[in-house]
């Protein structure tokens, strides 16, 4: 495992809110995000997690520097077992001036 400043992971909190919610789901969801974030980023990585409150949910955002989702899959990241394509990745080359974007997940965005 690679530690998290070797990463170039910086993490916020700007929520002092108590959730009711399963410790494992949430554990995957973001530890799957972080997985992705790393792995479609190049060096230097900007890995950011933030929690934050949003009216009555916190929500949880990571944004990275990694090549992106293209428009027309965003609506596929939330079906099981789905990746966008390896020639989907290939053409999308992320110029390193581009300002990082992440995807948030809030537990109501599949179900």
């Amino acid at each position: 495992m690679v530690p998290p400043d070797e990463a170039g992971v910086t993490l916020t909190c700007e929520s002092a809110a108590s959730v009711r919610h399963d410790p494992g789901a949430l554990s995957q969801a973001v530890l799957n995000l972080l997985v992705n974030a790393y792995k479609y980023s190049s060096p230097p990585r900007r890995i950011a997690v933030t929690a934050s409150d949003e009216a009555l949910e916190v929500m949880i955002a990571v944004e990275d520097n990694g090549i992106g989702i293209p428009p027309r899959e965003i609506k596929r990241i939330f079906e099981p077992f789905y990746a966008c394509s390896a020639q989907e990745r290939r053409r999308r080359p992320r110029p390193r001036d581009r300002a990082p974007h992440g995807r948030g997940a809030r537990g109501d965005d599949h179900g």
